[in-house]
């Protein structure tokens, strides 16, 4: 016979989920300006493709992992181009 605390976990376990999932964003990024002057080889804008997944527990919590990979980029010179990036997150129904 299973105990009230095997039940919980149980229950926990069976609730969570695990999902794949899918991001597209973009980021823009002004030109910097020093002393009054615009710095032209500032700024940039790019698309991102971010796959990943997501852990989310029957608590509510959730977190989640993906590696971004650039669709698009138009980077100033003063920064170089990025072959990918990797994001976290936790999170928290309400």
């Amino acid at each position: 016979m299973m105990k009230s605390r095997d039940l919980r976990i149980a229950h926990a376990i069976l609730d969570s989920r695990v999902n794949g999932r899918i991001e597209l964003t973009g980021d823009w990024e002004g030109r910097q300006t020093i002393a009054g002057e615009v710095e032209d080889e500032t700024g940039g804008k790019s698309v991102w493709l971010t796959p990943g997944v997501r852990f989310n527990s029957a608590k509510g919590w959730s977190a989640a992992v993906g590696i971004g990979l650039p669709l698009w980029q138009d980077i100033g010179q003063a920064h170089p181009d990025n072959a990918y990036r990797m994001t976290l997150a936790i999170g928290r129904g309400f």
